[in-house]
Order: structure tokens, then sequence, then C-alpha cells
């Protein structure tokens, strides 16, 4: 596709030369044109007046971007929307109102999502002649009718078919739903399907994935979850329900965006964070339940993003709501994080004293990951106050309740945090045990903040065992990690992690920055296997 584009550019701008930089930039064009011969040619036409950037900054509005093409061609092949245009007008009536509804799925849908979003009735739509109406059931044999047609295309794997629109072909659906006068009411059936998405899966990501293959499938979904929330926290609020819709899509997502950066390979967390600040003051109706939601998903998001004295003053905010409304589950998890902020700011008798009355309040509770977290926080924060033994037994405890819940990823961070409990004592040998089980577990759950706690645990212990190397690939790789999941190294592990790092960089002297610069390159799989024997 590439050398198509560059041919096309060339001959259309005989004194344009390809630079390094526009190589990736290009890619991009060609992927976002879903490699369509036509909209990549009329694309490079415009390098006669854009550079490859700016080509790319106008794709949004590819009709407009994209006309031109040789004199000589047919008119339906002259310009994109030449041949939009002469490929809509042989589809059937129905296929045409579906086409143009798809248009509201971003990234893709399944069968049911369409079923659920576009089937009629559409109150408040535009008047639908009774031969294009859409029923539910019908849905199957209109999409086959689309993709037969090659507007949609079909994409199966083991977890089933899904199906998406070409981008140009979304775009052009678009503008048609827009005229029918139907933008409106599918944009907010779109959210509103994620909303539900994201509500009957909150109990299954608690904590982390705890219902296999959850994840995997919200991940499909994240261009439609990025979309709704958009949707949701713009506009008027009081209209089409978009406040109440954004607070409780977005109040339930933390652990959607907390686990996401493991999957996509990309931080997540700005986005979450500017959608719950922008859905809590939005909130127009003020349920007190529903904000209290979302000032915890706020403190949450707040501590995963190192913003700590915000996420205390949140989280406390939460827990006196749902304190005065009687819910003491919430109120509970409020007071398990905000023992989890007080340990990062440094303040370690408060945190152990609410991190006991969260403690407390969960004895009372069915067993569930709620106490997975109180023992985390628990043990990390005996840790940070040289109380060794009694942070060994809670994380003990912890690995032992983890798996009997069922729950991989407290599992799994139990046994990083007896890892570098191990290393604190000067038992390399012990650590590589505990992170030889831990790193297999967080590499299938695709965990991102695991994964950093057992790269930082692999480079103590290269570097507790004198292995000055690779100790220094290690730390490239971690913080080359973080930096690409965003998952910030937390306060209690700056002081042993800086002592490691002063003496891998003393025992390597100038030889340090090409070994680091060298990690930063690996996977998390490649950097383990330099002290793992059996990474995965």
């Amino acid at each position: 596709m590439r050398a198509n584009c560059l041919c096309s550019a060339q001959l259309a701008n005989p004194g344009w030369e390809l630079q390094p930089s526009d190589v990736p930039v290009i890619d991009e064009i060609c992927a976002r044109l879903d490699g369509l011969p036509l909209a990549i040619e009329l694309a490079a036409a415009r390098a006669r007046m854009l550079s490859p950037s700016q080509i790319r900054e106008r794709l949004d509005d590819a009709f407009r971007l994209l006309t031109g093409g040789t004199r000589t061609a047919l008119p339906r092949h002259r310009t994109l929307r030449g041949t939009m245009e002469w490929s809509h007008a042989l589809l059937s009536e129905r296929e045409r109102v579906l086409l143009r509804r798809l248009s509201v799925f971003v990234g893709g849908f399944t069968l049911s999502a369409a079923e659920a979003v576009c089937a009629d009735p559409l109150p408040n739509a535009g008047d639908v002649h009774e031969s294009a109406a859409l029923d539910a059931s019908d849905m199957l044999d209109a999409v086959a009718s689309l993709v037969d047609k090659s507007l949609v295309l079909a994409q199966s794997d083991s977890s089933g078919t899904r199906y998406r629109l070409l981008e140009t072909v979304r775009q052009y659906g678009r503008e048609r739903l827009i005229e029918a006068g139907e933008l409106d009411t599918l944009e907010c059936r779109h959210a509103t399907w994620v909303m539900h998405l994201a509500e009957g899966n909150e109990w299954h990501l608690q904590g982390g994935e705890i219902k296999p293959g959850v994840m995997q499938a919200m991940v499909r979904e994240h261009d439609n979850i990025r979309a709704a929330l958009l949707w949701a926290t713009s506009g008027d609020p009081e209209a089409d329900d978009r406040g109440s819709i954004g607070l409780r899509t977005i109040s339930v997502l933390f652990w959607y965006f907390h686990g996401a950066a493991g999957w996509l390979g990309t931080a997540q967390y700005g986005d979450g964070i500017r959608f719950i600040t922008t859905a809590l003051a939005r909130d127009p109706r003020r349920n007190p339940r529903l904000t209290a939601r979302g000032w915890l998903a706020s403190g949450c998001f707040g501590l995963a993003s190192g913003a700590w004295e915000t996420a205390i003053t949140h989280m406390r905010i939460a827990i006196d709501q749902f304190h005065q409304l009687g819910d003491t589950w919430y109120e509970a998890w409020g007071k398990a994080w905000s023992g989890a902020v007080l340990l990062m700011l440094g303040r370690l008798r408060e945190a152990r004293d609410v991190l006991a009355e969260a403690q407390v309040m969960a004895d009372t509770m069915a067993p569930s990951v709620l106490q997975n977290v109180i023992y985390s926080w628990s043990g990390l924060t005996a840790r940070a106050q040289g109380r060794y033994d009694e942070a060994r037994r809670i994380q003990e405890a912890n690995v032992e309740f983890g798996a009997r819940v069922g729950h991989g990823i407290a599992h799994a961070h139990a046994l990083a945090f007896l890892g570098t409990l191990d290393l604190l004592e000067g038992r390399a040998d012990d650590a590589l045990a505990h992170f030889q089980q831990a790193f297999p577990m967080h590499v299938r759950l695709h965990d991102g903040w695991g994964l950093a706690l057992d790269l930082d645990g692999l480079a103590g212990v290269a570097a507790l065992r004198g292995d000055a190397v690779a100790a220094a690939r290690l730390f490239g790789a971690v913080d080359a990690w973080r930096e690409r999941v965003g998952v910030i190294l937390p306060s209690f592990e700056t002081g042993d992690r800086e002592s490691r790092l002063l003496w891998t960089q003393g025992a390597l002297g100038a030889a340090f920055e090409e070994a680091y610069a060298n990690g930063r390159q690996l996977s998390p799989e490649a950097a383990a296997r330099l002290v793992l024997p059996h990474p995965v």
C-alpha cells in the first residue's frame, strides 16, 4: 500500500522526496483509508499542496479532501464521493437505512450491538417507510447483505464475528444519518448501549479481570467506549440524558481504563481523568449515589496517575456520601482506597488506621476482591513501616485468599509483593521463585501494573546477584514499559529502586547508558528472559 501511495504522490508532485519521518505518517494514512486504491490515489494527489502530516490531519473529513482524480476516469471513479454515491444508489431502501445507522459505531461492532442500537423503532427519528423498517430479528440478513456488497467487512476469530465499515464508508454513512435526522437518536442509543456494556461488566473487572475474556471483549470496544464518552460529556448535559449517561458510564470504568493499558500498550488514564472530571462537573441531576460513585472513581484515577492530594480529597467526599446513604459496601471500598492513597503520601499511621477500619467492615461481608485489596495495601503499609514479618504474613494470606476466590491478578500481585520483601531481606533466590510464579500470570492477564512490579523486582534480583548488565537492561525495560502504559512507580518503592540503580550505574560506569538504552527496546517477555529461566 505504501509503495502505491509513494508512486502516486511522486507523480502528483515530482519534486517531493520521502523523509524518514514521513514513513509512519504515510502508513497511518493508508491504514485509515483501509487500503482502498482509489482513496489512496486521491490522497496522494493532494501531495501537490499538502505534506503527509497535513493530509493525515484532514482525513476526518475525507470527502472534502479526496476530490479530484484523472480527467479520463469514469465519473463514478473521479472522486471518492462519486464512488460512494454510485454504490449507495444500488442499495435497497432497507440497506441504506442500516448503512447509515451502522456509521454510529467506531472501530467495529457485533451483531448483538447492531440489534441493540440500529433496530426500529427509533423514537424522535424521521419517518421510515415500511419497506425500510429494521427489526432486530432481521439484522443478521441485513448485515450479511451489506457484507456481500463489500460495504461492511466481517472478521471472525475464536471469540466470534465482528463487523466494521470501511472508514470512508462510515463517514459517508454519517452524512446520510445527519440528512435523515437520526444522528442525535442513534448517538444516544449508542452511548446507552456502551453504558449497559460497562455496567454489566463492572463486577467482572473489580481489582482486575475476574471473569476470563471480559477485558479482551471490552478492549475490542475501546473506540466505541471512547466515542460514547465523548458524546456524553459534550453538548447539553440535560439533553438526551447525556449528563447521567456520561457519569454512569465513566463511574464504572476505572478498572477498565486501569487494565486496558496492558492490552492496548498505551496509557489510558489521561482519557479517563478527563471524562470523569467533565462528567462530575456536568452532573445535572445530582443523584447522591451516582455522584458518590463518581467521586470514588475520580479518586481511583488520581491514585493510579499520581495525583494523590486530589485523590484523597475526592475519596473522602465519596466516603462521607456513602456513609450518609448507609452504603457500607462502597464505604469500605472508599476506605480501602483511601488507605492506598495515604500510603503513597507517606502518611503511614493514617493509612494503617483507615485500612483497619476497612478490614472491620469487610469482615462482615462475603469474601470478594475487596478483602484482597485491603490485604494488599495493609501488607504494603506494614512493609513501608519496616514491619517485614507482618507484611509477609499478610501477603501470604493474600496469595491464599486470591487463589481461593479465583482472582488471578490479586494472587499474582501478592506473589510479586512477596518477591519484593525477599529482595529487602537479601534473598535473591526466593525473590526469583516468587517472580517466576507471578510473571506468567501477569502476562496472561495483560496486567500492566503487575508486569511493572515484576520487571522492577527482576532488576533487583539481577543487582543483588551482581549482574549489572542485566540489571541496567531491566531498569530500561521497566521505565519504557511504565511510560508506555502510564503506570507510575509507587512512592514506597523509590528508595529501594534508587539504591539498586546507583549500584548498577557505579558497577558499569560509562557502559550503563548503552545497556539501559538496549533494555528500553525490549518487550517485558524479552526483558524477563535476562533473569527468569522460564519467563512464560
